[in-house]
């Protein structure tokens, strides 16, 4: 039931930022344009573009073209970004998301332009909704969390919670369903409060997917049904034709393929009368799935490749996948192997591509089902093997969002110490009160109760001192995480922020004065490009990473490794870059019958660290030397630069987090400072030790010191 997901969450976005005048309100608004003028025209338009987008895109398309029009012509640049911000819009709800994106971003430049924080944050929700759309899940979330941010400042809760529903959307297109339920039930409940039916409705929708996604069909069905009637009670044709659909998939799903059929049916007839394009290639793939376990393969071939001719042209590579890996099963099933092989690995090369994990697991898994037909066995071992790494990998949801974690448990302490502070005062002001009764006991009693009194007093205080004990413990640890996490958002702000403006500056350099600049300044500046998006995939790469270690993602998995061949590896992808700056990388200290019993993983990833690092510090035209030996008992690896060095005091930071930072290296090479810290950690967990030594000027040399056995 996976093919109609993409559809749904995109809507979900654009929801968000619409406010659901009833029809009638609408056609008064219709019918008040021809006589508004000026800037109420203007606004009329641009509502109207905004709340008809739903049931009649094409035309809304016109009226947001007119708005921004309009506006340029008086020079009103806010209604203008509306404007724009509404044909991306509604391009969007025609399923052509590369124009959509295109709008987006001339409405965000406008807004920046303005200084209009909120148009900027409404526009970069909007251009979530592109990238989910095109399964560019990471891009989504940064826009997401930008806008979540804003809404929160501005105290606008009911943005705020909109945008929650988004990143539930996130979360349940990444297969986290149990975090994508939490946030929808929290959202459900806030908006249940405020009576916006369109909002609970969408809610609805969302939840019937989680609960698709988990098998309970029937529990599904009953979220679906509700959110269809609310759809046909607002006369919402775009709700009516996903709620269709998603009904249908469910008795696809149950193999009731009959009912599926009328309702998909019912659903595509909306979808064409609208031009939703995404919407008639989702239905499209669905029925010929459906011809498929009926063994209509012709009439399934059709189906299946006219949907894939339209996600091809909309550019919805997640969907395309799906419509591949479908046309792989019916080659399969009609013995015709070489086709179904093609299409199998096509499948597979495309769900890698844009990292969809539970593609990748079910392409695997048709690989090794056509090869065992064909009696390759060594390849279905193969496959079958790969099928099942990858299926525990999706099973264990190794992909959580780790900033996020780190950030609610600060939060979570903070509160924790706070309501034991408050708790610890109200007590200490029963105990005064207590001491002052018993003290008017002991003067009229005697000596007696004073000792019993003293008694008391002196357990009260000592109790006092371990709580007050443990509450230092506590801040310590809490200020500990709040600097790393501190440390851990700087890093990635400053990290990312000047790939991006490198990225930024080439591009608009590229579309404004295309046609004035020559080949070798277009070359230079796409290699600026490639460059940037290299250094925010290395940056990324090794945030995933430390993140895995600091949870204990990470199991030591030790194999017999021959050291030669581990360096050859962990150094190849790295030659390109040093032969540029005409660096040697010296391997000839390494004996190439020396061997190790190590993770091959976690040493490739501190040895590729360690020789980024030596090239980003060499000069120009020096030599990397790297070696092997092994003495009394221990492997020791060296990596040794002839670079820039480091001071002492920079060197006694290198493996904190909290003290690390950003370097640049002799040719102005971007960094991060996680590098060294995953080394760090990664040497640890072999039980090894990694020491520095440097002089200014004259070079590096990191040693690895690992037990021999």
């Amino acid at each position: 039931m996976k093919n109609y997901t993409m559809k749904i969450i995109a809507i979900t976005f654009c929801f968000s930022f619409c406010q659901f005048y009833a029809q009638s309100n609408l056609d008064s608004l219709i019918s008040i344009i021809d006589n508004a003028e000026g800037a109420q025209k203007i606004e009329t338009l641009n509502t109207v573009a905004r709340e008809l987008a739903d049931n009649d895109p094409v035309q809304a398309l016109k009226y947001a073209e007119q708005a921004r029009d309009l506006a340029i012509s008086v020079g009103d640049k806010s209604q203008q970004a509306s404007a724009l911000m509404n044909i991306g819009l509604n391009y969007s709800r025609l399923g052509k998301n590369n124009f959509a994106k295109e709008f987006y971003f001339e409405s965000k430049n406008i807004y920046e332009e303005l200084k209009d924080t909120s148009g900027i944050a409404v526009t970069v929700g909007e251009l979530g909704t592109v990238y989910n759309a095109i399964g560019m899940y990471d891009s989504a979330r940064i826009c997401l969390d930008y806008a979540l941010t804003v809404s929160e400042a501005r105290n606008d809760t009911s943005t705020y919670y909109r945008h929650l529903v988004n990143l539930g959307v996130i979360y349940l297109n990444q297969s986290q369903f149990k975090l994508a339920l939490q946030v929808y039930l929290k959202a459900l409940k806030y908006f249940e409060k405020t009576n916006n039916s369109t909002t609970i409705s969408i809610i609805y929708n969302n939840i019937g997917n989680v609960y698709s996604y988990l098998k309970d069909y029937e529990k599904a069905l009953e979220y679906f049904n509700s959110y269809y009637l609310l759809a046909k009670k607002e006369q919402n044709l775009f709700s009516q034709d996903i709620a269709l659909t998603n009904i249908a998939s469910c008795y696809e799903e149950k193999e009731m393929f009959e009912e599926a059929t009328n309702y998909f049916l019912q659903s595509l007839t909306i979808a064409q009368s609208i031009e939703d394009l995404e919407g008639v290639g989702i239905i499209y793939n669905s029925l010929g799935h459906i011809d498929q376990h009926l063994g209509k393969y012709e009439k399934a071939l059709k189906y299946h490749f006219d949907a894939l001719e339209i996600f091809k042209r909309l550019g919805i590579q997640r969907e395309e996948i799906v419509c591949l890996r479908h046309l792989g099963e019916l080659y399969k099933n009609k013995r015709n192997f070489n086709k179904a092989l093609f299409y199998g690995k096509k499948t597979l090369k495309l769900a890698k591509d844009i990292s969809i994990q539970e593609e990748i697991v079910k392409s695997y898994k048709l690989l090794a089902e056509i090869s065992d037909l064909q009696k390759d066995y060594k390849n279905a071992y193969n496959f079958l093997r790969l099928y099942k790494e990858n299926q525990d990998s999706l099973n264990a949801q190794n992909s959580q969002l780790q900033i996020a974690e780190l950030e609610q448990e600060y939060l979570n302490e903070q509160k924790e110490i706070e309501t034991a502070l408050l708790r610890q005062e109200n007590e200490f002001q029963k105990q005064i009160i207590e001491a002052q009764k018993n003290i008017a006991i002991a003067i009229a009693a005697g000596l007696i109760i004073v000792i019993v009194f003293i008694v008391l007093l002196y357990r009260n205080r000592k109790r006092l001192r371990e709580t007050k004990d443990w509450l230092d413990d506590r801040n310590i640890k809490l200020e500990k995480l709040n600097t790393t996490k501190d440390k851990f958002f700087s890093i990635v702000a400053h990290d990312l922020k000047n790939p991006f403006g490198s990225i930024l500056n080439s591009t608009d350099l590229l579309n404004t004065h295309y046609n004035e600049l020559t080949e070798e300044e277009k070359r230079a500046l796409i290699q600026s490009i490639n460059n940037s998006a290299n250094n925010v995939n290395r940056l990324l790469e090794n945030m995933l990473t430390w993140a895995r270690t600091q949870r204990g993602g990470l199991k030591l998995k030790k194999q017999e490794l021959l050291i030669r061949e581990l360096i050859d590896s962990a150094v190849a992808p790295f030659l390109p870059l040093a032969k540029l700056k005409g660096i040697e990388i010296n391997r000839e200290g390494v004996s190439k019958d020396l061997n190790i019993s190590a993770d091959k993983f976690m040493m490739e990833v501190v040895i590729a660290n360690l020789t980024n690092n030596a090239i980003k510090f060499s000069f120009p035209d020096s030599m990397i030397k790297i070696t092997a030996i092994e003495t009394d008992g221990k492997i020791e690896i060296g990596v040794k630069d002839e670079g820039v060095g480091i001071s002492k005091d920079v060197v006694d930071n290198l493996f904190k987090i909290d003290k690390s930072f950003t370097t640049k290296g002799t040719e102005d090479e971007a960094g991060s400072g996680l590098g060294l810290i995953i080394c760090k950690d990664f040497i640890d967990i072999h039980n090894g030790d990694i020491n520095v030594t440097s002089e200014k000027e004259k070079g590096t040399k990191f040693s690895i010191i690992l037990p021999a056995d």
